[in-house]
């Protein structure tokens, strides 16, 4: 070999082998003083198994972690946001002070929590497998953009970024889970739809799992592209608002309702369904599941879903004529979306 490549390859590798050094040495003591920064050193968002706080409008809330999701316990008994709650857990595991005030500093008497307004009850408790913390918030520092926190031990004062605190600025509607209707899209293999004046009954072909037929009001084709865009409609459904002391059904508009869907999946033990009813104010309707949960929709949804028979055929197809809903149900029928 060429020594002048040799003599080049040597320098490169000790380089390397500096530049390694340096940056582990380095890394290492910089990964060091983070740790130390930490307000909950040790802990792991996975490690936090439930969480107590209260929230920005007043409630008690506490929440435990499933083994799929988090799940509202009080005030409440509901779903809640996992990733909400997963934020949260990573910005817990991940609060790290600018500065530590700690017992013995001059600057800080840290007999007198008060006057950093740390002095209440914690903003939020949490737990893990192996023991129980708090967070307490107080004021703002008055230099930067910081303010001041606790844990549980008090023994001493963190000052951190200010914005590392918004995750744990939720009101209660903000920690529960919107989605309404939570299922596997490609599971779905019987649709029933209905609108004033119409319905369709649809299901999956089972030579062909990418084709749907039609069977009522007619025997045909259905559209597939229709018959997607329908299932997406529901599958990406939120919820505006929570009704959990909803009205008497007929003043949200269930007795006469603006659409009615069913699914089936293809275990065939799962069966849902959604009723969207009259409106509930400027821009929303209300929405009742199968399982009976109601809820506040966007008024546009409505506009998103189809209300013609036409529109689950094929663009070539002939338009079929459908069954009219009768305009006065018995009082106790079962809810047309609730295929069970």
């Amino acid at each position: 070999m060429n020594p002048r490549v040799t003599l080049l390859l040597a320098a490169l590798v000790a380089a390397l082998g500096a530049f390694t050094w340096y940056y582990e040495t380095r890394g290492a003591a910089a990964r060091e003083q983070a740790a130390l920064r930490r307000v909950f050193p040790g802990i792991e968002a996975g490690d936090i198994v439930s969480l107590s706080l209260q929230t920005e409008d007043g409630a008690a809330v506490r929440i435990v972690r499933g083994a799929r999701s988090w799940r509202l316990m009080e005030p409440l008994a509901a779903e809640a946001d996992s990733a909400s709650l997963d934020g949260m857990a990573e910005a817990l595991a991940g609060l790290s002070a600018e500065r530590i005030l700690s017992p013995g500093d001059p600057e800080v008497p840290l007999e007198a929590l008060s006057s950093y307004g740390l002095g209440a009850e914690p903003r939020l408790r949490f737990q893990t497998k192996g023991g129980s913390y708090e967070l307490h918030i107080g004021d703002a520092a008055p230099a930067g953009r910081n303010t001041y926190v606790t844990d549980g031990a008090a023994n001493r004062v963190y000052v951190v970024p200010t914005y590392g605190l918004n995750a744990f600025r939720r009101n209660l509607d903000e920690l529960r889970e919107r989605r309404i209707l939570d299922f596997d899209r490609a599971a779905v293999v019987w649709i029933r739809a209905g609108w004033p004046g119409g319905q369709v009954e649809i299901a999956r072909d089972e030579q062909d799992p990418e084709e749907w037929r039609l069977i009522q009001p007619q025997e045909a084709e259905a559209d597939p592209g229709a018959i997607s865009e329908l299932i997406e409609v529901f599958w990406e459904l939120r919820a505006e608002a929570f009704v959990d002391s909803p009205p008497p059904a007929a003043q949200m508009g269930f007795d006469f309702p603006a659409f009615q869907v069913a699914f089936r999946l293809a275990s065939g033990d799962e069966n849902f369904g959604l009723t969207v009813g009259g409106a509930a104010g400027p821009g929303r309707r209300y929405a009742r599941t199968a399982a009976g949960r109601h809820f506040q929709i966007a008024d546009y949804v409505l506009d998103d879903l189809p209300r013609e028979v036409s529109a689950y055929l094929p663009s070539n197809a002939p338009a079929a004529e459908a069954p009219e809903f009768p305009e006065d149900p018995a009082p106790d029928a079962a809810d047309p979306a609730d295929p069970g």
